[in-house]
């Protein structure tokens, strides 16, 4: 196509007040306006960031992700509206991919980013329409609290810079989401990560990689920590919204531990009640990024350092978060020779004979045996003591050998060729795990046997680039981000009782249509599980996977059970916490 001596690309082309407008350049960047007059082609102006143009009778509404324009009779650029006007609030900045006019009802229809479809008038406002989903398809985040789930919209660029994402967050409970679209951008923007109190569930808050941290709950933002009402500090010299904060996590004391990147004190403890503590270690502080915080079952806070320097940092507050003398620690970045008396010595990722495997990781998470789990470029790595992290001059980050079974006794690393994003432990302590490229998987406990493999292929995942995993830890719903969006997956595992009370059987009664498997919540972890009818005879037996069983009705010979009452007995691997329960079929 040529279009006034000119070649592609173009992005637009429209018919309005008996002229041509075309729209030279892609979407998303800058477009020069072309308009075919009588008098040939003229160029008018250039338009940065260009989404979407429509006519509206002898005018021309222009949209990039500033606002929306009308070309106006001199052919200048005049503003409509940036902002939205939903039902008499003030709504958030547009973020447009496609507009058009309804001439019957007079009214702008938009597709934008955010807020889904909006119909509205030309100042903005109207009414918007969303789907029972998250507030966007951009989900980095997902975490499981007793409320429901939450997916955190926000990011950075693997770099660790800002991309400058409003701040944003969704709730997943009782089968609906709802949201949380900040108003305030700047001020709230690229939220990366979000940290829940185990032993107060409703003490929530998320981290923003620029804007300090918010205490939230359900999708309200009820307190904001910025530079100027903590401790936190913003980027020397740079604007307000540079405090950095990376990662976030609880300790076993319900202390908040958050990062601060690239100032003195790299890392700060806010006390339950509101004290804050500064932790400061010389390998960390003035780090560019974190990425990942985990408090281990011994009260041992592991961090991720994802780019520029990458590796580990582990440090330990020794349960005394206001006495920074008898703290220990150890990183990649430390060496020996530190004049440091709490430094423990370097820490790489070391294999069995001290070579070092990688530098990169990307996901880390404790599993039920308090083992460290670690994905990397080069697969998983298992810390298997790590309690001994401190006094084991070269700890091991062992890789899992899969037998080929293709009798050669060859073996290979589990997912020894791809990046692993992510890893989700599910109730019966097997592992979820997420990759930048190839899917979904879930692996025994150890694991030495893939379970499930999935990917756009053979299912219903929007992407094979797999950013987030949460397990609703009642149902065991296992809900996946990916990079296009969520998707959740009917689980076979629940979170164990600590200690066994009552068990949930459904259905019960089993009536003469039911076609399926009965589900048996209740148990604590691994638990043995017998089923016998009246007489005492079994007819099932099973291992819980976490807290749960599920059984296909039949008896050990492959036969549906007949009408009657069936006793389902349980115990743990030690003899303790016992169960009962009774199971009624209709035949």
């Amino acid at each position: 196509m040529n279009i006034g001596g000119d070649v592609l690309p173009y992005s637009e082309l429209l018919l309005f007040n008996s002229n041509i407008a075309a729209f030279r350049g892609k979407r998303g960047s800058s477009n020069d306006l072309r308009i075919l007059t009588q008098q040939g082609w003229k160029q008018t102006f250039t338009i940065s960031n260009f989404s979407a143009a429509t006519t509206l009778g002898n005018d021309l509404l222009i949209t990039n992700n500033e606002a929306v324009y009308s070309l106006g009779e001199s052919n200048n650029l005049i503003p409509l509206f940036t902002n939205y006007t939903f039902n008499g609030k003030p709504g958030g900045r547009i973020s447009i991919s496609d507009i058009s006019y309804d001439k019957e009802n007079k009214n702008l229809i938009v597709a934008d980013r955010t807020y889904g479809m909006v119909i509205c008038n030309m100042n903005g406002e109207g009414i918007h329409l969303t789907p029972n989903a998250p507030a966007s398809n951009n989900s980095i985040v997902l975490a499981s609290t007793p409320k429901g789930i939450y997916s955190l919209g926000g990011g950075r660029t693997q770099q660790w810079n800002n991309i400058n994402n409003r701040g944003e967050f969704s709730l997943f409970t009782d089968g609906q989401w709802s949201s949380y679209i900040s108003t305030k951008f700047p001020q709230e923007k690229d939220l990366v990560n979000i940290a829940i109190n185990p032993t107060a569930t409703d003490s929530i808050y998320v981290c923003s990689w620029g804007t300090g941290v918010l205490k939230i709950e359900d999708t309200k933002v009820v307190q904001h920590y910025t530079q100027f009402n903590s401790p936190l500090q913003n980027i020397a010299s740079l604007p307000p919204e540079y405090v950095r904060v990376g990662a976030i996590c609880y300790d076993k004391e319900s202390n908040l531990i958050m990062t601060n990147a690239e100032v003195s004190i790299g890392l700060w403890a806010k006390t339950p009640q509101n004290k804050w503590y500064p932790l400061s270690y010389p390998p960390i502080n003035q780090i560019h990024s974190v990425s990942h915080l985990i408090t281990t079952r011994d009260n041992i806070v592991w961090a991720v350092l994802p780019v520029l320097k990458p590796g580990l940092f582990v440090f330990s507050t020794n349960k005394s978060i206001d006495n920074p003398a008898d703290d220990q620690y150890r990183s990649t970045l430390t060496r020996y020779e530190d004049s440091d008396p709490r430094n423990k010595g370097q820490l790489l990722l070391w294999d069995e004979n001290r070579e070092v495997i990688t530098n990169k990781i990307s996901a880390i998470c404790e599993d039920k045996n308090g083992q460290i789990w670690l994905g990397t470029e080069k697969g998983v790595l298992v810390y298997y003591r790590p309690s001994a992290i401190f006094t084991t001059e070269f700890p091991v980050a062992a890789r899992i050998k899969v037998p080929r079974n293709d009798g050669t006794n060859a073996a290979d690393y589990l997912l020894g060729n791809e990046t692993v994003t992510t890893i989700c432990v599910d109730g019966a302590n097997r592992k979820w795990i997420g990759t930048a490229n190839a899917g979904l998987f879930l692996v025994s406990p150890d694991g030495m046997e893939t379970i499930h493999s999935f990917n756009t292929d053979n299912s219903p995942l929007l992407s094979n680039k797999i950013t987030s995993i949460t397990i609703a830890p009642k149902g065991g719903e296992v809900f996946i981000a990916t990079d296009k969006g969520v998707v959740s997956f009917k689980g076979d595992a629940t979170e164990p009782a600590e200690k066994a009370s009552q068990l949930k059987i459904f259905p019960n009664p089993v009536k003469p249509n039911f076609t399926g498997n009965i589900t048996i919540d209740g148990f604590s972890f691994d638990s043995e599980v017998v089923i016998t009818d009246i007489a005492g005879n079994m007819v099932h037996k099973a291992i819980s996977r976490g807290g749960r069983v599920t059984w296909n009705g039949l008896n050990l010979n492959g036969n549906k059970v007949s009408t009657g009452v069936y006793l389902i007995l349980a115990a743990d691997s030690e003899g303790n916490n016992t169960i009962a329960g009774k199971i009624l079929f209709i035949k």
